[in-house]
């Protein structure tokens, strides 16, 4: 198995409506830091697959699945600092062919792969009423080759800046990355899994840079290994699949900010009614990956036990559990209540 890694700033122009929040009034004024790109290649036999991560909120429609003959899997951190992603899909794929182009022409063998799970306390939370503010389990991958690159994958809406911010940033998911890198001495790869309940609301005490740095560092400090094991170089057992989802109307007696704000997305996204959604899966040395474009609750992560890695390929909106049938969450999906079990049933069938 061979590995190749690149890594690009998004060229984005300032001046440009900024995604994520529906109440947010100016367009960008600059940079509080630079949202970049990366790509890793994985390449086994006759597997060539393409992980390409961009600080943006979703990846947008049409994203192509193949570039120069690798597969695609393409995914979001979801900072809420970038631009509107179908406004910028131009420098997207641009920047997904050049960095493609370079990882190839730096293709190495793997020495060795650990899998690691771990928790963290203090830095997300699930956000909803009632539910609980323990610590979060996220996994860790570590490809030592002639260049070691690590992908982290966790649940949390990486949201400390708020809709009065005007400025481009990764978020917290840049500082967790860069705070990471120098701690494993290796180029961090970090991608969101079961986020749609989990956030930054319960934990944060400012929004603002400073207290990215705060919760970022702890995030680094606060890492709890529960297991690590090597596993072994092998890519296999690629899927993809494309569905295409029903949506719903919904509505709310309730008038609080929350209920207001989640009525303005889903009328957003009233357009996703019969959108094309592609889902990928492989297995890297047996350990199943899981790439989807839905927001899913973080129980999902707890139950399913396996790598679910959100904003990818598209964007899909929140998923939410058939027992959930109030709050922002709900409202703001544009499924009916059993489509997320439906879509727990597709993935458990792609991973068999």
């Amino acid at each position: 198995m061979k590995v190749g890694f690149s890594k690009a700033s998004l060229d984005v122009p300032i001046g440009m409506e900024m995604a994520g929040y529906v109440n947010r009034k100016g367009v960008s004024k600059g940079f509080l830091k630079p949202l970049e790109a990366f790509c890793v290649l994985l390449e086994d036999n006759n597997i060539k697959l393409a992980i390409l991560t961009f600080d943006i909120l979703g990846i947008p429609d049409g994203f192509p699945c193949i570039i120069s003959g690798w597969k695609t899997i393409p995914v979001a951190t979801h900072t809420h600092s970038a631009p509107v992603p179908s406004e910028i899909k131009d420098e997207l794929l641009n920047t997904a062919s050049k960095l493609i182009e370079k990882a190839k022409h730096n293709l190495y063998d793997v020495k060795e792969i650990l899998f690691k799970k771990f928790t963290v306390k203090g830095v997300c939370a699930q956000r909803r009423r009632g539910e609980s503010l323990g610590e979060l389990k996220g996994y860790m991958i570590h490809i030592k080759s002639l260049k070691n690159i690590s992908f982290v994958i966790f649940p949390c809406h990486p949201t400390v800046l708020g809709p009065e911010n005007l400025f481009y940033s990764p978020d917290l998911a840049g500082a967790i990355r860069q705070e990471l890198s120098k701690m494993f001495d290796s180029e961090v790869i970090y991608m969101n899994s079961c986020a749609g309940n989990v956030s930054t609301r319960k934990t944060r005490k400012e929004r603002n840079e400073k207290e990215i740095e705060r919760l970022s560092k702890m995030f680094a400090c606060n890492i709890d290994v529960l297991s690590s094991k090597s596993i072994a170089p092998k890519i296999e057992d690629f899927k993809e699949i494309f569905v295409s989802l029903k949506t719903v109307k919904k509505s709310s007696e309730k008038i609080d900010e929350d209920t207001k704000t989640a009525l303005k997305l889903l009328a957003l996204r009233k357009n996703m009614d019969g959108k094309i959604l592609r889902i990928c899966s492989f297995k890297l040395g047996k350990v199943p990956f899981v790439f989807h474009p839905f927001e899913m609750f973080y129980k999902r992560c707890e139950e399913l036990d396996i790598l679910l890695i959100g904003y990818a390929c598209s964007y899909g909106s929140y998923l939410v559990p058939n027992d959930v049938k109030d709050g922002y969450e709900w409202i703001a999906s544009p499924y009916s209540s059993s489509t997320e079990q439906n879509i727990v049933n597709l993935i458990k069938d792609l991973i068999r």
